[in-house]
């Protein structure tokens, strides 16, 4: 029989590509972070227990709950909250650096709202879905077991919870000190986390599968094309609203029309459950093409942001290199039988 130990050791390597990948596609592949940045060792460090860290809590917890990528969606959301509402307060902040135009365009009440929902659904997709949909493709035969025991998980936690308050109380941009959003927005970011944290974690009383019921599966090609044009329409859209002059709240209704109806495909497809192998790479090249074919865009726009952009067409290029090893792997895996065992298993 296998100790916890030896099966914890088993799991190291999927675990310490998913702690990879999240913070290379949810900030470098974006431009958040460009290379030169990105790269420096305090960087890492700190992006790798952020987005790493968390995408890899909210995998080992998805996992524990039964509920699949539907968990997965609403851990998600929770992420979203605690990153950019309490560790980097850009929710609240009308001057963090990224803002741009939506430090002014969509702000009410002490909130930056299109940027708040907007980030939201950027993190819980990019940040944490992708990497685990792409860990997953890397690893078929581990999706469905836990790869981290009771005291690493909650190590993890712990370690992820001290970096939150450390950047709430010592990040800062430069030349500023640090932003204290009001108390009402710190209370708020927290039960709004904690609210979808216990969705997520809530045992269903009945499994919740696909809400197909028995119709055709969308082709793994719409998949992907609608996962294109949300990805684009998620980061264009506001600036786009903005410089045709549609009032704010146009704009926030629009991303949360486009964020339900794409929510609405991908549970019709999978439910509280799983997802097949071509169904996975499907969602994961439609967002993905449109940040590669944005990356070098993000170079030649060096001049104009405050940041040193070169080297983001690499990243694209890097990036679709990866894409196109990634479908060829899951074209290989897909002829065995092992991964369409360990897919039964992980919807029981």
């Amino acid at each position: 029989m296998v100790s916890e130990a030896q099966s914890n050791k088993n799991h190291r390597a999927p675990a310490l590509v998913l702690i990879l990948l999240a913070p290379a596609l949810g900030e470098l592949l974006l431009g958040s972070s460009p290379p030169r940045e990105f790269f420096s060792p305090p960087a890492l460090v700190l992006l790798g227990l952020m987005y790493g860290g968390g995408s890899l809590i909210v995998r080992e917890l998805a996992v524990r709950s039964g509920k699949g990528w539907l968990s997965v969606a609403l851990l998600g959301f929770a992420y979203g909250i605690l990153e950019e509402g309490l560790a980097c307060r850009s929710f609240f902040d009308p001057q963090w650096p990224d803002l741009g135009i939506l430090g002014t365009y969509g702000r009410a009440l002490g909130v930056n709202w299109i940027w708040t929902l907007q980030l939201i659904l950027y993190h819980s997709l990019v940040s944490i879905s992708l990497p685990i949909a792409i860990t997953c493709i890397l690893f078929p035969g581990e999706r469905a077991q836990p790869w981290l025991g009771r005291k690493g998980l909650t190590a993890l936690v712990v370690l992820f919870l001290a970096e939150i308050l450390f950047c709430f109380f010592c990040f800062a941009t430069p030349g500023r000190p640090p932003y204290r959003p009001p108390l009402l927005c710190i209370a708020g970011s927290v039960l709004a986390a904690t609210a979808l944290i216990f969705g997520a974690l809530r045992p269903a009383h009945a499994p919740v599968e696909s809400a197909r019921s028995g119709g055709r599966p969308v082709s793994p090609f719409m998949l992907s094309l609608t996962g294109f044009f949300f990805m684009a329409i998620l980061l264009i859209a506001p600036h786009a609203a903005y410089s045709a002059c549609y009032p704010p709240v146009l704009a926030f209704v629009l991303l949360t029309f486009c964020a339900l109806l794409f929510g609405a495909l991908l549970y019709r497809e999978a439910g509280a459950g799983d997802f097949s192998s071509r169904q996975l790479i499907a969602l994961v090249t439609g967002p993905l093409m449109f940040l590669i074919l944005l990356s070098p865009v993000q170079e030649l726009d060096n001049a104009k942001r405050p940041d040193d952009t070169s080297g983001m067409a690499l990243v694209g290029l890097g990036a679709f290199i990866f894409l196109i090893i990634l479908h060829w792997k899951e074209k290989e895996d897909r002829r065995s039988p092992v991964s369409t065992s360990h897919r039964e298993e992980m919807r029981q």
